[in-house]
């Protein structure tokens, strides 16, 4: 990726890289390196593009794998939730997974079709009881 054999060593594409791995092991449900991809995405970043989205991934995978830490995960990430709009989607549903809040979840699928994230809209809903078979709009 962008001549580089190691995304997660580079400067500008560590957040990214972290973003992407996070998703992956989410959608997936590969969370036998859960602990270790938190960590990348709630690591420092020297170029902080796609840290809100690393954050956030972060702390849905640290949730969904049943990470020991996931509340404190989910409360560090929350702050990105005011300057980005996938974040904050992300963290709606991160938070009515971690507490089974079902508002949550309904904000959630607010917020994912508010930018027109359908594929995401559709993972949340399938959260929803009686959505389960929801498909993106």
């Amino acid at each position: 990726m962008a001549r580089m054999e190691d995304a997660a060593s580079s400067p500008v594409l560590a957040p990214f890289a972290a973003f992407v791995d996070a998703r992956v092991a989410v959608h997936t449900r590969a969370y036998h390196q859960a602990a270790t991809l938190v960590e990348r995405a709630f690591a420092p970043f020297t170029v902080r593009w796609y840290e809100a989205y690393a954050r956030a991934a972060g702390a849905e995978l640290a949730v969904v794998a049943g990470l020991p830490e996931a509340a404190e995960r989910v409360a560090a990430a929350m702050p990105y939730a005011e300057q980005n709009d996938w974040a904050a989607a992300c963290l709606a549903r991160t938070r009515g997974i971690l507490h089974g809040d079902r508002d949550a979840l309904a904000e959630a699928v607010e917020r994912w079709t508010s930018i027109d994230a359908r594929f995401e809209r559709a993972c949340t809903l399938r959260l929803l009881p009686g959505r389960e078979r929801s498909t993106p709009r």
